[in-house]
């Protein structure tokens, strides 16, 4: 294990049993994006899934 993310211990104890916590910390927060990702690029895609779904 790693270093505890949260300061409370019932969070360490619950993300010890079950790494939710620790899971979405990893990938929504620190998301390895690369560096050309920019807003028009998630722009352009979600127009893209939008046309595909209508």
């Amino acid at each position: 294990m790693t270093t505890p993310l949260h300061r409370y211990r019932i969070v360490q104890w619950i993300d010890y049993r079950l790494p939710i916590f620790s899971w979405s910390h990893e990938h929504l927060v620190v998301y390895p994006a690369p560096r050309n990702l920019n807003y028009w690029w998630n722009f352009g895609s979600l127009a893209g899934i939008m046309l595909v779904v209508q």
